[in-house]
């Protein structure tokens, strides 16, 4: 994952974590689900994410797991990033 979808994750946790916790039926042509389902398929390539609504919500699961999973060097880099800002 570039050090782009992580910030974009992270920009976009509460919105997903929100989702995730009330199971929300999500439509995968959804704007904000767009930068996550390619690197998720890629991942997980046996999930046919645009025929499953539930599985959106563990490409949600998945993003976050990828966000606390993150290598440090790209936790580093975004904490000089909001430094700066």
């Amino acid at each position: 994952m570039t050090p782009e979808l992580y910030k974009y994750i992270e920009d976009n946790k509460n919105t997903f974590n929100l989702w995730i916790r009330l199971h929300s039926r999500l439509e995968p042509s959804s704007d904000i689900l767009q930068p996550l389902i390619k690197p998720f398929q890629e991942a997980n390539p046996g999930v046919n994410i645009m025929g499953c609504k539930d599985c959106i919500i563990d490409m949600l699961i998945w993003a976050n797991i990828q966000l606390k999973n993150q290598p440090k060097q790209d936790t580093n880099e975004r904490s000089k990033r909001i430094k700066k800002a």
